[in-house]
């Protein structure tokens, strides 16, 4: 957020804005993921097992989340 805010702030180019952005949509994806999670282990009995599909998305999320703040620092 604090780069962001410096970016706009210093008048930041257009790539660093679309790598703020990437970052920004990564993090959203992981919270996504961690709240269904979050409410699939909240019910009652044993919970079921992560979906191999989520744990992939995760990893893809983080993945963004990393490169868009790489992009953004070095930006």
């Amino acid at each position: 957020m604090l780069a962001g805010k410096a970016g706009l702030a210093g008048g930041a180019s257009a790539g660093v804005l679309a790598a703020g952005a990437v970052c920004c949509a990564g993090w959203v994806g992981v919270l996504a993921v961690a709240q269904r999670r979050i409410r699939g282990l909240a019910g009652v009995g044993e919970p079921e097992r992560l979906a191999v599909r989520w744990a992939v998305g995760v990893v893809v999320c983080v993945l963004l989340t990393v490169g868009g703040g790489v992009g953004v620092v070095l930006g």
